[in-house]
């Protein structure tokens, strides 16, 4: 996998080839089985939890991928930017903290939602003075409001290798990155699903564009397959490629248990993009 080698890619040629080949991987697996095991497959267990996370049991089988999703008026998004930022349906002014201190990165600026059933987050940042919003999401989104574009992860993959992709100011996603590579939503299996998925999203960016991404940590587990929470182990993988600057919200990866549908904290990271990334 690309996060196992040694050697540090020095943008380029050789971090242009990275990222093709990570979005190539897209396209190669745009089909898949459905349902999703209840289980882990046995071969991929060890690669799941990296012997060091937790195992817990807590299925879901809910396809966006490929599915008919959700239209965006220009009403439904106006609501939305009228509406207090809070986190979408979590209630937490973690986004509206973290977005206000560094408007200075969404001010004028394209920015990119990864995941998204509301446009809670495009509004928070159209509200901020974004330039232009673009959302990647598994299910079809059609919005008609002019300052959206809305992308499935395959159409971002096709026009990234044929470098047609213009990269972006920022990326911002918050309970969404955590459930890639379980199944949940009709992705494909893969133990590396979330690595890959913030490695994709570091190609997206533009040098030094920043990265404001919200997942929940607690100790290193995989709910099966519900999502992952991020300790000291995976947390430091999903981080590769970027510089931290800024974490807001509580840090609580220092609990000492994790439990089905327990309490866990879901800070908001934020990263900036590194001029050089450690790869295998």
């Amino acid at each position: 996998m690309w996060f196992n080698d040694s050697h540090i890619v020095h943008g380029g040629n050789h971090e242009k080839s990275l990222c093709h080949s990570l979005f190539e991987d897209v396209l190669k697996t745009k089909n898949v089985s459905w349902p999703p095991p209840t289980t882990p497959p046995r071969e991929l267990l060890d690669m799941y939890t990296m012997r060091k996370a937790q195992l817990v049991d807590w299925y879901f089988a809910q396809k966006y991928n490929g599915g008919v999703g959700y239209v965006w008026d220009k009403n439904i998004v106006k609501h939305h930017i009228l509406s207090p930022n809070i986190c979408g349906g979590y209630y937490v002014d973690t986004c509206a903290l973290t977005m206000v201190k560094y408007q200075h990165y969404i001010d004028g600026k394209v920015c990119l939602v990864i995941g998204s059933e509301s446009p809670w987050a495009e509004a928070a940042l159209l509200n901020l003075k974004a330039k232009h919003v673009i959302t990647i999401e598994y299910m079809e989104i059609k919005t008609d409001y002019p300052k959206l574009t809305t992308y499935h992860p395959s159409t971002v993959a096709e026009l990234n290798i044929k470098n047609l992709w213009e990269p972006v100011d920022l990326i911002f996603s918050f309970s969404s990155l955590e459930h890639d590579g379980l199944g949940r939503y009709g992705d494909p299996l893969n133990p590396f699903g979330d690595l890959e998925s913030v490695a994709r999203a570091r190609c997206l960016l533009k040098p030094r564009g920043i990265l404001m991404l919200g997942v929940p940590m607690a100790p290193d587990t995989v709910l099966w397959n519900a999502h992952r929470t991020y300790g000291k182990y995976r947390l430091a993988l999903l981080t590769m490629g970027f510089d931290i600057l800024d974490l807001i919200g509580t840090f609580c990866y220092i609990e000492e248990h994790a439990v089905r549908g327990g309490d866990v904290c879901q800070p908001i990271i934020v990263l900036q993009k590194t001029e050089a990334i450690h790869t295998n």
